[in-house]
């Protein structure tokens, strides 16, 4: 059989066309197939028909699920991930399967890892094409600007390098949910522009090991800054949905709340951020807390109970020995 050859799908079976048709390990689904499928899913090259005939019917048991869907919460650019705190679901508001109404939903049990990509320039701005970057050249707008000039004017802008977006992301707290895509130094030796922003987000189901949203997610014409905001946003979001949190129990206590009385940091759903105070009557334990550097409890509460210290032994006063108790134990004399 020649390589142009028509496929037959293994589905239908009809034609599978060269340039609509999806290949599996074991044959091919053609273009109408094909769209039955989630355009969330992935690694399709890699899986049998006897896979997406098992898709199918997840796709069709999700139906239900979506149907009951309540969103209580919207996190990002365009709302574009839904919590539904209620049932401990979540879901992606991007695609052809939100349009069909079909959204697939996911247990908070069954979120993976997920980080936010930061992706750079490798080439520095040259605006008239004449070889030489923006920054050394006398003709360009840039010329003669300093790197902290031209750090602050990005950042009014929206529009980041390597150098405000790290300080973004150490401001965050949350350096560890972001990965640097690209050098972070360009070919002109400068910090190098942001490019775009990628939340990833992996699910523990096999069809969907990973959700990537880029621009779709972010919203048209968002600037740097704000793309980064949305991915803190979202972090911090998946970071509850993790914790198995849900609803108003979900918050992340943040530097200067203070908990309710007779509520426990636990009960609340919260983390103790540096700089919290616990109120009166409420021990470290009862909240639920760890204690963070600079915390210090009010009075009436303790990080916890501590053991008494013991009293220093007293001299029997015919031996001079060590005595703890009411009789010396090594002469017998009672103590007074």
């Amino acid at each position: 059989m020649g390589l142009f050859d028509s496929k037959e799908c293994a589905l239908c079976g009809e034609k599978a066309g060269m340039f609509t048709k999806q290949k599996l390990q074991d044959g091919f689904l053609c273009g109408d197939c094909k769209k039955k499928l989630s355009d969330l899913s992935s690694g399709w090259k890699e899986r049998t028909i006897s896979d997406v005939n098992e898709h199918l019917q997840l796709r069709e048991a999700n139906k239900e699920k979506s149907s009951q869907f309540q969103v209580s919460r919207a996190i990002g650019a365009g709302g574009s991930l839904e919590i539904d705190d209620a049932h401990g679901w979540f879901r992606f508001k991007i695609g052809r399967d939100y349009q069909q109404g079909n959204a697939q939903v996911f247990g908070f049990n069954e979120l993976g890892n997920f980080y936010a990509e930061i992706h750079y320039d490798a080439y520095a701005d040259d605006e008239d094409n004449d070889g030489v970057p923006d920054q050394f050249d006398p003709d360009s707008r840039d010329f003669n600007r300093n790197r902290n000039t031209m750090m602050g004017a990005m950042m009014r802008a929206g529009e980041l390098n390597s150098q405000s977006a790290n300080m973004f992301v150490q401001a965050s707290g949350l350096a560890q949910y972001f990965r640097s895509i690209g050098s972070q130094i360009n070919d002109a030796g400068m910090p190098a522009e942001v490019t775009d922003v990628t939340m990833v987000v992996g699910t523990t189901s096999r069809f969907w090991p990973e959700v990537r949203l880029r621009s779709a997610y972010f919203g048209s014409g968002g600037s740097d800054q704000q793309r980064l905001q949305d991915a803190q946003q979202t972090i911090q979001a998946l970071m509850q949905i993790r914790g198995g949190a849900g609803g108003g129990a979900g918050m992340m206590a943040q530097p200067g709340m203070v908990p309710q009385q007779g509520m426990g940091m636990a009960q609340q759903g919260m983390m103790a951020q540096p700089g919290m105070v616990p109120q009166q009557g409420m021990g470290m334990a009862q909240q639920g807390m760890m204690a963070q550097p600079g915390m210090v409890p009010q009075q009436g509460m303790g990080m916890a109970p501590q053991a008494a210290t013991p009293a220093s032994p007293s001299l029997c006063p015919s031996c001079n020995a060590p005595v703890n108790g009411a009789f010396c134990p090594n002469c017998g004399t009672k103590l007074s």
